[in-house]
C-alpha cells in the first residue's frame, strides 16, 4: 500500500512541471500583447511582492552581493527569454530553453572547478545535437534569431546559477526570493528603456490578461519553486529530477490545445534528443549542484 506522504509528494512532483509548462503558454500569449521586457517586469513583480511578505527585506549587503546576479540570471534571461518565446512556437522554445541544463555543466567545470564525467560529456554533446537538428527546421515558423535570443537567455541563466554557487550559501528558495524582489526594479527600468511609456501598452489589457499576468507572478514564480524547494528538502534528487523533462511536454500540449500549434518533425526529433542529453549531462549524485 503507497503511504499517504509519497502520494502528497508524487502529486506536487507532477504539479511543478505542469505550473511552470503552463507558465510558458500563458507567457506566449500576453507576447503578442505587450512586450517581453514589460511583461518580466509584471511577472517578478507580483512574484516579488509575495515572497517578499514570505521571506521579509534583505540586508543592503545580501542586496549587493545579489544585485549583479538578479541582473544576469533574471533580468537579462527574462528579456532573452521572452523575447526568444514570441518569434518561436512555444514547443520549440521550452525544448531550446532545456539548453540550461548542459551549459551549467560546462560552466561549472570552467568555474567551479567541477569534474565532467564521460556521462556528462557524452549529454552535453547529444544536447546540442538535438539543438542543431531543430535549428535545420525547414518550418516558416522557426525564427533563428528567436532561437538564438533563447540559447544566449539559457546561458544567461547558467552563469546566474554559477554566481550563486560560488556564493556558497544556504536557503535555495529564500535566494531565489530575494533575486525575484532585486529584479523587478531592475526590469521596470530596462522595460522604460526598451519599451518606453509602458501606460499604453497595460491599457490594452483585457481582464482575461491581467490574470493570465497574475497566474505567471505567482504560479511558476511563486507556487511552483516553493513546491521545488519543498520537495528538495524531503526527499532525493534523483525522485524528483526526472519531471523536469515533462516541462516542454506540459508546454508543447498547451500550445497545441490553447494555441493551435502543431510541433513539426525536426521539433520533435531534436527536442527529443536535448531531453535525453539533458538527462545523461545530469549528474544525480551531487544534488546541491541543482538545487540553485
Amino acid at each position: 500500500m503507497i503511504e499517504r506522504n509519497a502520494v502528497v509528494k508524487l502529486i506536487l512532483a507532477l504539479a511543478f512541471p505542469v505550473l511552470v509548462g503552463i507558465g510558458f503558454t500563458a507567457a506566449k500569449h500576453l507576447l503578442g500583447v505587450i512586450p517581453a521586457s514589460l511583461l518580466a517586469a509584471l511577472r517578478y513583480s507580483i512574484g516579488g511582492l509575495a515572497l517578499l511578505c514570505i521571506f521579509g527585506i534583505p540586508n543592503w549587503r545580501t542586496v549587493v552581493k545579489l544585485a549583479p546576479i538578479a541582473t544576469m540570471s533574471i533580468v537579462v534571461q527574462f528579456i532573452l527569454t521572452y523575447s526568444g518565446i514570441k518569434l518561436l512556437p512555444i514547443s520549440s522554445a521550452s525544448l531550446l530553453i532545456q539548453l540550461e541544463v548542459p551549459f551549467i555543466i560546462i560552466l561549472s567545470a570552467l568555474f567551479l572547478n567541477d569534474t565532467i564525467s564521460i556521462q556528462r560529456i557524452i549529454g552535453v554533446t547529444v544536447a546540442f545535437i538535438g539543438a542543431t537538428i531543430m535549428l535545420m527546421s525547414p518550418d516558416p515558423r522557426f525564427n533563428l534569431l528567436g532561437c538564438a535570443l533563447l540559447i544566449v537567455g539559457a546561458l544567461a541563466w547558467a552563469l546566474g546559477q554559477i554566481a550563486v554557487l560560488k556564493l556558497k550559501v544556504s536557503g535555495g528558495f529564500k535566494i531565489a526570493g530575494w533575486l525575484a524582489v532585486i529584479a523587478a526594479p531592475q526590469l521596470w527600468i530596462a522595460s522604460a528603456i526598451i519599451d518606453g511609456n509602458p501606460v499604453p501598452h497595460l491599457a490594452n489589457l483585457a481582464t482575461r490578461d491581467w490574470l493570465v499576468i497574475f497566474y505567471i507572478g505567482t504560479g511558476p514564480t511563486v507556487v511552483a519553486y516553493g513546491v521545488w524547494y519543498w520537495l528538495l528538502e524531503r526527499t532525493t534528487i534523483n525522485q524528483i529530477a526526472p519531471v523536469l523533462s515533462l516541462i516542454p511536454i506540459v508546454a508543447t500540449l498547451c500550445g497545441m490545445i490553447f494555441l493551435g500549434e502543431i510541433p513539426e518533425t525536426n521539433t520533435v526529433v531534436g527536442g527529443a534528443i536535448i531531453l535525453v542529453g539533458a538527462a545523461l549531462a545530469t549528474n544525480l549524485k551531487r544534488p546541491e549542484k541543482l538545487k540553485v
